[in-house]
């Protein structure tokens, strides 16, 4: 008789994406003042001529969250 392998639970990229959203959640709404020069990149490996330059003293806001794909690597 053929074993069988157990395949191994789904990771639940729901749960883990509102889990995480709920810890930022109480963000929304406020208002934030950058405190030195940022770049605003469209990934994390972009060329730094595809980023926004955001001057120190500019006012952030933020409004939601949107679910988004992200790299740690």
């Amino acid at each position: 008789m053929m074993g069988c392998a157990k395949r191994p639970p789904a990771v639940d990229f729901e749960k883990d994406f509102l889990q995480e959203k709920a810890k930022y959640e109480p963000n929304i709404g406020k208002t934030y003042w950058l405190t030195s020069d940022r770049r605003l990149c469209p990934t994390s490996v972009s060329n730094i001529l595809d980023c926004t330059s955001i001057p120190r003293g500019t006012k952030l806001q933020p409004d939601g969250i949107e679910r988004g794909i992200t790299s740690d690597s």
